[in-house]
């Protein structure tokens, strides 16, 4: 959103699915369309479509808190985290971009744009010497869904190609723990701003992290917040969470 994506095949598997259930029609319903200052945007997950300067585009997902906190996927290697307030139907806000090449570089930069429905938005992301527009469209069969701590809790493994082999428990009481192979060692807390709507925020601290070829160990410690959605019909929790230095992505199942 805040910086020209970086070229990626490893595009995530859940996010897939979700952009192309919204193409064949499960995003929005229609409702309480046009501007109008009463309306709010719901929070949820949106298909999200980027378009850069030079007219090229890029499509990802954006899981938004009821809280408007954010994350923007494009892939494994491209996500802008941050927050957004909303004034009528105006919104504002700000967010870091975090693109991999041959290590982490991050993009801070700025958002406005209007709320044009409580499904849709626009947006215009700046950064220094850089902006993009950017559309977003609430799916909501899968935002709706909502989600509880009970109906989350469980251990989930992530352990797809060009991923560490990751497990995560979620208790029911909202604590995380986990480990992945590196020996990193993952300790935190899960909490669901609003029960009716599927979307979750973490916050976990990862210590004793080995090097890894995108980052060093000292990078991959530290304290990490992010947020992400379960989905029941998988049994799958993903989330994408930043340390201030790195982002980290966790797609597992149960």
């Amino acid at each position: 959103m805040l910086h020209k994506i970086k070229s990626s095949g490893r595009v995530l598997t859940a996010l897939s699915a979700l952009i192309t259930l919204s193409a064949c029609g499960g995003g929005s319903s229609g409702s309480d369309s046009g501007s109008d200052n009463t309306v709010t945007l719901q929070a949820g997950a949106f298909v999200t479509e980027t378009v850069f300067e030079d007219a090229s585009s890029s499509e990802g997902i954006t899981y938004l808190s009821p809280t408007g906190k954010f994350a923007s996927a494009f892939g494994t290697d491209d996500i802008t985290f941050g927050s957004i307030s909303f004034d009528g139907a105006s919104i504002n806000g700000s967010g870091t971009d975090y693109v991999l090449f041959d290590t982490w570089e991050l993009t801070p930069g700025t958002l406005s744009g209007t709320v044009n429905s409580n499904e849709t938005a626009s947006l215009t992301a700046s950064a220094e010497g850089f902006t993009s527009n950017t559309t977003l469209q609430r799916e909501n069969s899968y935002s709706d869904l909502g989600v509880t701590l009970e109906e989350v809790s469980g251990t989930y493994t992530m352990s797809q190609t060009g991923f560490f082999v990751t497990s995560v428990t979620i208790g029911s009481n909202g604590a995380v723990t986990g480990s992945d192979e590196t020996g990193c060692v993952f300790n935190g807390t899960l909490t669901i701003p609003d029960p009716s709507v599927n979307i979750f925020e973490v916050s976990y601290t990862a210590s004793n992290c080995g090097d890894a070829p995108i980052a060093s160990s000292s990078e991959r410690n530290g304290g990490f917040t992010g947020v992400g959605a379960y989905d029941p019909s998988l049994g799958e929790v993903s989330f994408a969470g930043r340390n201030g230095v790195v982002a980290a992505l966790f797609i597992g199942i149960r």
